[in-house]
């Protein structure tokens, strides 16, 4: 309750805050309050066309069922986040035909955790002749004791752990691996 009425009070003073409209609509389905919902949501989402930032992408999950409308909430998401680090966004590479497709798969969960069980079957029955797999770990254990961890390890074609890098080092890393996908 006390989240919704600051997000109100928030609107009133400067209503073209970041994401704000988004979290309050979200904090408002959390109350249950829907009176004002119909309303909120189609103004949200003319916001939304005109690449507005009114609403983080998980709050927005359960507003709409249109895979566009969420394309473009999160495409705007990242592009305001990238901004505001002075981050360029990452151009597609040019793909020969023939080169297999680089997939790269992030989590900080490549270890003993249903994520980790569920990725060593998944990586474990990619087509290798026309995909190669790129595990980004996001925390891993740099010793490596968790056989999940390990198995994964095995299993991608490449594999980087970015959680000890600086993010411009990150960046240029996983950049310099032209993925894909």
């Amino acid at each position: 309750v006390e989240a919704a009425e600051n997000f109100v009070k928030a609107l009133s003073i400067k209503p073209s805050y970041y994401w704000l409209k988004g979290m309050l609509i979200h904090a408002k389905l959390n109350l249950i309050d829907w009176e004002f919902l119909d309303s909120f949501i189609k103004e949200l989402s003319s916001q939304v066309e005109l690449n507005e930032s009114v609403t983080p992408p998980f709050a927005a999950l359960n507003l709409s069922d249109d895979p566009k409308f969420h394309f473009k909430v999160a495409n705007t998401w990242v592009e305001r986040k990238l901004l505001q680090k002075g981050i360029q966004k990452i151009s597609p590479r040019n793909r020969q035909s023939k080169s297999r497709i680089k997939i790269a798969y992030f989590s900080s969960d490549f270890k003993n955790h249903p994520v980790g069980n569920l990725m060593k079957n998944i990586i474990g029955n990619h087509e290798k002749t026309q995909f190669e797999s790129i595990g980004v770990f996001l925390n891993r254990d740099e010793n490596a004791s968790d056989l999940v961890t390990r198995d994964l390890m095995h299993l991608f074609d490449q594999s980087i752990n970015i959680s000890i890098m600086p993010p411009d080092a990150a960046i240029a890393a996983l950049r310099g691996m032209n993925i894909d996908i």
